[in-house]
């Protein structure tokens, strides 16, 4: 039982970094999207908040899945490219909140 409150608890700790609002990716950043989500299993997908730029981590193997995943992405992002980054995708769910519906 305490391991099942653990583990949902830890799902709450990305929500902060969940991006909101509309967003457009460019062509560059959805390539790099499409490609993430093939990559072994994915991890989180941190995007600019002008969908410019992005960042994501991957799992090679399927065994190591780090649960500080999400805030990797947005923190390399940032630091990266020294400006504000939300998340994205955590593993292949995108987690943008859109106003509206997210586009295709």
């Amino acid at each position: 039982m305490l391991a099942s409150i653990l583990l949902l608890s830890g799902c709450n700790t990305a929500d902060k970094y969940y991006g909101s609002g509309p967003l457009t990716l460019s062509p560059n950043v959805r390539a790099s999207f499409n490609y993430y989500l093939t990559r072994g299993e994915p991890i989180a997908f941190a995007v600019t908040l002008d969908g410019k730029k992005m960042s994501y981590f991957y799992c090679a193997d399927v065994q190591c899945l780090p649960d500080n995943g999400p805030r990797q992405a947005v923190d390399s992002s940032e630091d990266r490219h020294s400006q504000p980054c939300k998340l994205y995708a955590n593993g292949k769910n995108v987690v943008w909140q859109f106003n509206g519906p997210p586009p295709k």
